[in-house]
């Protein structure tokens, strides 16, 4: 088996556990697939899915435009990569450690709350470009 194809073979398997991460699949208010409220998608994921298309861009036979559309969208700092690595846990923490005492207030439900808006700001913000990737680029690319 030649090395694009151990290499293709590598991002479909990347690709259904993206899918299954990120996207769930609804009847209302419409049937189709959806960024799930639940949605998670690993940093290490996100790194296989990098080495993989770099090892790709080697290969003269592949399509670069697809391979540098799926680089841009996975670049590191981008909407994608920033969903992958936050911490909510963390992110928590550090909002529980500069909240003001107040015993009126139950820090740890504020600080929870705000890292989850933050979690759903980052997902809402990476949507567009997760469905480009999971719907798009690579499906196209697995298929040519």
């Amino acid at each position: 088996m030649s090395n694009t194809k151990v290499i293709i073979n590598r991002l479909e398997e990347i690709l259904e556990k993206i899918d299954e991460a990120v996207f769930t699949e609804a009847d209302y208010p419409a049937r189709g697939k959806y960024i799930s409220p639940y949605a998670s998608l690993s940093k290490k994921l996100l790194e296989d899915l990098r080495e993989n298309v770099d090892e790709l861009k080697e290969d003269e036979e592949v399509d670069d435009e697809t391979l540098n559309k799926i680089s841009d969208l996975i670049e590191e700092g981008g909407s994608i990569d920033q969903f992958a690595s936050f911490d909510e846990s963390r992110e928590a923490g550090s909002i529980l450690q500069d909240l003001p005492y107040d015993e009126n207030v139950d820090a740890g439900e504020v600080a929870g709350q705000r890292a989850a808006e933050k979690r759903s700001e980052l997902i809402d913000h990476a949507a567009p470009d997760l469905r480009e990737l999971v719907e798009d680029l690579l499906p196209g690319l697995l298929n040519k």
